[in-house]
């Protein structure tokens, strides 16, 4: 079985002979084809994936001299040694992966839970692998929050984990805006300048969220995963385009729902202040791989990162946004006068 995906300039190829989820990527991914636009960046990534224990299993043998990488992949330690990164989990959501960044190839066997279903195959595995690690290796960075957009301005929605992101964006949503990504847009730079892309993935709602909104209802497409996310269909999003096209930030809007706030309220927040938290959640130092990655551009990695969410907090206008949960209709007017 074989299936791809158009991840802007980076064609990522799959194929398995032993796992049935290629229907949910197809279902839960869009494609956009940016490749005319950015010809330098054009890339194909293959990934192979096979059961693991099944007779298609690929083989995957654990690095002899591994330097830990700093960073984990699917939940686990990663390991590097000459160009290629490898994790290995023998419970749960067990893997064994291997990216080789030199071939840009992929090969991993999953087992355990990935295997209760194909839905689970694309949301925890598919995923978490491309905003997590792998796209930044092709210039994009995935960055927690969501995006949204109306007319000129385009909104970066910030906040912890349960700050409200993904329900502030459906209701501004009900109210006219374009949401391009529920859970991690893409940035890049180009000549200098930082910019953002859809993540072309589906929303990914708490079940109380699609209870407040009962036309989400209707674009359900799969079952509660353990996290108590229910996958909804891109067709819930507006529909004009703008996910298609590059759009520069104007606004991140760091949230905090309160019972305190009697109308909703914009703060300026210090540039600083943000940078420093994007920093905090965003960055991988490969600090301890550099003797061993001649030729490998993982400095590049690093820097490309730094260099990225310091032009974009340092451009864009930055605000905490306080607010009620009864107040969500109020916030949309709000923003509409920004």
């Amino acid at each position: 079985m074989e299936g791809e995906i158009l991840l802007h300039w980076l064609k990522f190829d799959i194929r398995t002979h032993s796992l049935d989820f290629l229907p949910w990527v197809q279902r839960l991914y869009g494609s956009n084809d940016l490749r005319k636009a950015f010809p330098q960046r054009v890339a194909t990534l293959q990934l192979r994936v096979e059961r693991l224990g099944s007779p298609e299993a690929l083989p995957i043998v654990p690095l002899e001299n591994g330097v830990f990488a700093e960073t984990r992949v699917l939940t686990a330690p990663c390991f590097y040694e000459d160009g290629l990164f490898q994790s290995f989990n023998p419970g749960g959501y067990a893997h064994q992966f291997e990216y080789d960044a030199r071939n840009h190839s992929i090969r991993c066997n999953l087992g355990g839970d990935f295997l209760r279903s194909g839905q689970l195959v694309a949301s925890h595995f598919i995923r978490p692998l491309l905003q997590s690690f792998i796209l930044s290796f092709y210039g994009m960075k995935w960055l927690h929050g969501a995006l949204l957009a109306r007319g000129d301005r385009t909104f970066f929605i910030t906040g912890a984990g349960g700050a409200g992101k993904s329900t502030t964006s459906m209701a501004l949503l009900h109210h006219g805006f374009s949401l391009l990504s529920e859970d991690g847009p893409l940035f890049f730079l180009d000549e200098g300048e930082d910019y953002v892309l859809s993540s072309l993935d589906f929303p990914h709602l708490a079940a109380d969220t699609v209870k407040r909104f009962p036309w989400l209802q209707h674009h359900a497409i799969g079952e509660m995963d353990d996290r108590g996310k229910i996958p909804i269909a891109r067709s819930a999003l507006n529909g004009n385009g703008d996910w298609k096209e590059p759009r520069r930030v104007t606004h991140i809007l760091e949230i905090e729902r309160t019972t305190q706030a009697a109308a909703p309220a914009l703060t300026p927040l210090p540039h600083r202040e943000v940078l420093l938290k994007l920093v905090a959640e965003s960055m991988t130092v490969f600090r301890s791989l550099r003797k061993q990655c001649a030729g490998l551009p993982l400095d590049q990695y690093s820097e490309f990162v730094f260099d990225l969410i310091s032009r974009l907090s340092a451009r864009a206008q930055v605000y905490r946004l306080r607010f009620a949960d009864h107040q969500l209709d109020q916030v949309a007017e709000l923003l509409n006068r920004l």
